[in-house]
């Protein structure tokens, strides 16, 4: 938001001026996500789109932190929520709605910034709070403390046995996606949970993302 105004121009990664793509991998560099997308390696928006579709990351409701994609992929942005965005147009860094642009929305990448737990900096509503927020020392070990807190109620620890396993928002297949855990991955259980199909689910804890897993392509860790 810090970035409102700033010219576009081809190429341009900031601060001065940016393209699109430019402002998205400028802002989670700085928030000090880069990972979530790719960890910067995809330059453009078409590339950051094929790597999300390969990864899962993909689905058509957004929240606030997400990138978004029109165009299958000739421009992205950030969404802040309500149907909002930040992106840089050929008129500069401008926050707008989804459907206003000629180029058509094509969907979002999920970032799981929005889940709880996640220690990056404070998301804020654009509209209330204009300037870029910083988060302090005070709520840094204020959000460890929590992430403490979560991790004492763990009663069990399981390992993902697929070479690809979604954490999702909520025990069913058809929940928004998060993040994408590799084989190996080290989970610590915190409930447990039954679909409409009989199928076990686990809400865990994995570093400083917390989630829903399917239970079957998960084991005990020894």
């Amino acid at each position: 938001m810090a970035e409102r105004g700033r010219p576009w121009v081809y190429g341009a990664t900031g601060p001065r001026a940016f393209d699109c793509s430019g402002l998205v991998i400028y802002a989670f560099r700085r928030t000090g996500v880069l990972a979530e997308i790719g960890r910067g390696r995809y330059r453009s928006g078409g590339a950051m789109l094929r790597w999300a579709r390969a990864h899962h990351l993909t689905r058509t409701i957004g929240h606030r932190g997400d990138v978004v994609v029109w165009g299958n992929g000739a421009h992205v942005g950030i969404y802040l929520g309500k149907g909002r965005a930040i992106s840089t147009l050929t008129s500069g860094v401008r926050v707008h709605g989804l459907r206003v642009l000629n180029t058509r929305f094509t969907t979002f990448i999920s970032t799981g910034l929005w889940a709880p737990g996640r220690m990056v900096g404070v998301v804020t509503d654009a509209a209330a709070t204009p300037a870029t927020k910083t988060m302090t020392a005070g709520q840094a070990t204020a959000t460890a403390a929590t992430l403490a807190a979560v991790r004492a109620k763990v009663t069990a620890h399981r390992t993902v046995t697929a070479a690809r396993l979604n954490l999702r928002a909520a025990p069913r297949l058809a929940a928004a996606a998060s993040h994408v855990l590799a084989r190996g991955a080290q989970l610590g259980v915190l409930r447990s949970a039954k679909d409409r199909a009989g199928r076990t689910w686990y809400r865990v804890i994995v570093g400083a993302r917390i989630g829903w897993v399917a239970g079957w392509l998960t084991r005990p860790s020894s």
